[in-house]
């Protein structure tokens, strides 16, 4: 079977935390999203040498790469003929491919320091903007939490069903995605296929809506769309409490959860 990795994976197998036999005869499953995420970690800056041991594991263990972008991915499952060459994603690879090849106890440390340099106005940028729609899903969330105090209740909420809303959002997201080139056709999109990224992005939002005190945070966006690449035939593993509890508590999506050996 098929198991889509949270990045947070790659990091508990370099650690020994996890061995081969925790997963198979199963296979591990890598996707884009895991590599952009670790193209924008701060650690590429100052611990340059263990983010390459993180991408080392992956290389080694990985039994495929899904290269497309989550929307790329998206698109795909309702025109399957359309090209979907990531330009980014084979830079990316190149640029691993080179961190790999760098033997760290022979490197120049000016060379070093230069070159991790080189790291930070990428990080930097995709962080501002990362934070950016944090800050504004986080500002918006007092406003819909006295709306439904105001109008309904919590489990009156938390029983809507929120999938036209949700595939609304979503037909947005690839028409600015496409520059207006495309549109999700809504009754005929094979929701089924990514059921447990729907369900997950339903649950999560409707708990913080619901939860004072609760915020998004940036790295909740690379957690969600990583859950796009999973479908009925595959299982998903992560290591973060908050995915598991959310997957776990819901009748239609806690077969996907991979439990290791």
């Amino acid at each position: 079977m098929k198991i889509i990795c949270d990045t947070n994976i790659w990091y508990k197998i370099e650690c020994g935390e996890f061995k081969k036999e925790a997963w198979e005869p199963n296979s591990l499953v890598a996707t884009n999203l895991n590599l952009f995420e670790l193209s924008l970690t701060p650690r590429l800056i100052d611990q340059t040498e263990y983010v390459s041991k993180i991408v080392r594991t992956l290389h080694d263990e990985h039994s495929l790469i899904i290269d497309m972008s989550p929307m790329d991915y998206i698109i795909k499952k309702q025109y399957p003929d359309r090209s979907s060459q990531d330009k980014q994603f084979g830079e990316m690879l190149e640029g691993f491919e080179k961190l790999m090849s760098v033997d760290f106890e022979k490197v120049d440390d000016d060379l070093l320091s230069a070159e991790q340099q080189k790291f930070r106005p990428h990080i930097e940028s995709w962080r501002k903007s990362l934070d950016k729609i944090s800050e504004d899903v986080n500002n918006l969330l007092p406003e819909v939490r006295a709306n439904i105090k105001k109008t309904t209740n919590k489990r009156t909420h938390r029983a809507v069903n929120s999938l036209p809303i949700f595939a609304d959002i979503l037909n947005l997201m690839v028409q600015s995605y496409t520059e207006g080139k495309l549109q999700l056709d809504i009754e005929t999109y094979p929701w089924s296929e990514i059921e447990l990224f729907v369900r997950v992005w339903d649950n999560y939002f409707k708990d913080l809506e619901l939860t004072p005190g609760q915020k998004f945070h940036p790295n909740d966006w690379f957690d969600l769309f990583n859950l796009v690449y999973v479908d009925p035939q595959a299982k998903y593993w992560t290591h973060e409490k908050k995915w598991i509890e959310i997957i776990s508590r819901d009748q239609s999506t806690k077969h996907y959860l991979f439990i290791p050996n």
